[in-house]
Order: structure tokens, then sequence, then C-alpha cells
């Protein structure tokens, strides 16, 4: 009967590891899930924030059609590094 019992205890203690095994894993997946959404919403953000600046540069290039192209991109993409730069000194990032 003792031997039994302990069996019994054994065999539940190594279901217990088991299925504490098993939620773990299935909380690494699930946060994998999670974290390759939260990518692809990032990577379609950049996009979409690269998509307004070139809109941005088009329409700001058609109302000085003198300027060579470029020109207006190249200041566009300067005045936002210096706006970065001074966000992360006022933020300190």
């Amino acid at each position: 009967m003792a031997r039994k019992k302990k069996s019994e205890s054994t065999i539940n203690s190594l279901l217990n590891t088991t299925e504490k095994g098993l939620h773990k894993i299935d909380d690494i997946i699930q946060f994998q899930k999670r974290m390759r959404r939260y990518i692809i919403a990032k990577i379609l953000t950049f996009l979409g924030i690269i998509v307004l600046i070139y809109g941005i540069i088009i329409l700001l290039a058609s109302y000085f059609p003198g300027i060579r192209p470029g020109v207006i991109a190249l200041i566009i993409g300067i005045a936002l590094v210096i706006i970065a730069a001074l966000y992360k000194n006022i933020h300190k990032i």
C-alpha cells in the first residue's frame, strides 16, 4: 500500500512538473507571437512615416521647381536628424 502511494505521489509530482513546463513553453510561444505582432506593427509604422515624408518632399519640391531634385529631401532629412537629437537631449533617452 505504501509503495502504491509513493508511486502515485511520484507520478503526480511528474505530471505537475510536466504541466508547469508546458505552461512555460506556452508562455514563451505567446511571447514570441506578441513580439512578432509588435515588430510588424513597428515596421508598418516606420514605412508609413517614410511614405509620408516622401510625400512631403514631393509636395515641397513642387512649390520650388527651381531647386535641384534631392535638395528638399536633404533639407528635410537634416531637419529630422536635428529634431531627433533635440528630442533625445530633452528626454534623456
